[in-house]
């Protein structure tokens, strides 16, 4: 089950650093940095009685689509990207006999992680919390479809 503590937890810990840490080199090792703590938030996901078995695989692809999110000169745009991109690697995941649907929370997500890149006097640990929340809530808003039986199942 998925908990947003634990990613926000996990996001100010592995991927937001303080001035005192090291810094990735590169947007993409820090692309790289923030798809690895969201995959492995992910790969606790269930739909029904079904864990998800793809969270790991699809890694490469939220890498990607994170890279220019986070290379983005303005929040707003940052914020669209980067919830665009959880949202496309969300999509298609498989559990068990089911795949993801894209999830409908893309816009609130897109404006929480926005504003979680605008407000510059934000600590860490409430700028991963504003971050979580939003994927938390596009994962939360995906639905996964289970051909036999047929049924749909939200992911938790």
């Amino acid at each position: 089950m998925l908990n947003p503590s634990q990613l926000s937890d996990m996001l100010a810990a592995d991927w937001l650093m303080d001035d005192s840490g090291p810094h990735p080199d590169s947007v993409a090792q820090s692309a790289d940095k923030f798809a690895g703590t969201v995959t492995t938030w992910f790969s606790a996901a269930l739909a029904g009685p079904f864990p998800v078995t793809t969270a790991q695989a699809f890694r490469p692809i939220l890498t990607a689509l994170a890279t220019p999110a986070l290379m983005a000169q303005n929040p707003t745009a940052a914020g669209n990207l980067l919830a665009t991109g959880v949202a496309v690697y969300m999509t298609g995941q498989s559990f068990g006999p089911g795949f993801s649907s894209p999830p409908i929370a893309q816009p609130p997500a897109a404006m929480m992680i926005g504003t979680a890149f605008s407000v510059l006097d934000l600590d860490r640990d409430s700028r991963a919390q504003m971050i979580a929340t939003a994927i938390h809530l596009l994962a939360i808003t995906s639905l996964v479809s289970f051909m036999i039986p047929p049924f749909a199942a939200p992911v938790t």
